[in-house]
């Protein structure tokens, strides 16, 4: 996400003369993804990118053209959502220093009872490995909407910055981003 907010500044940084010059150019035109909702690069040399889809998975993109993606992370057999709409895995994180201890951390959803999980996981060998799982926070969520699910490391501070949306239901009927006392 720190990209397409870096875009988008950029953006208004133009006059609207300049901003007529500026074309949009499809990428990675010869992959399917089920509804991605970021992609991320660690901390490291790679130069890899990682596109998280909100069923569940997180792909490595391939550095060529009309290479196939990889599966970094797969947690799609988890109960992750009870509609397919604002709940799923949400948000992708990788330590500052990624490339020594191989962290990173997600957001996701979880059902029964309804939740969003903030889990560290290590990498090992190019992918995530699930039984490192260790789970950061449980936070109950009242709704299936308004979990946002944006990871992502302070610059100055190195702390883990988590967006955890209001809880749900329009017009905020639970008033919950105004107590307190909760987490969402």
């Amino acid at each position: 996400m720190r990209s397409l907010t870096l875009l988008t500044l950029g953006l208004l940084a133009y006059s609207s003369a300049q901003a007529a010059d500026i074309r949009m150019t499809p990428v990675f035109t010869e992959h399917t993804f089920e509804r991605p909702v970021t992609l991320q690069s660690p901390p490291d040399d790679s130069g890899l990118q990682y596109l998280v889809e909100q069923t569940g998975r997180i792909r490595i993109i391939p550095k060529e053209a009309g290479a196939e993606t990889e599966v970094f992370l797969d947690i799609s057999d988890r109960n992750l959502a009870e509609r397919d709409f604002e709940e799923g895995l949400l948000g992708l994180a990788f330590h500052p220093e990624y490339a020594e201890n191989q962290k990173f951390y997600i957001y996701y959803s979880q059902q029964g009872p309804k939740r969003s999980v903030v889990s560290e996981f290590t990498a090992w060998d190019g992918k995530a490995d699930l039984s490192s799982e260790r789970i950061l926070m449980e936070i109950q969520q009242p709704e299936w909407n308004h979990n946002s699910g944006n990871l992502l490391f302070g610059p100055e501070d190195g702390y883990l910055y988590i967006c955890v949306g209001d809880g749900g239901m329009k017009n905020g009927v639970f008033l919950l981003a105004q107590k307190l006392t909760r987490w969402n």
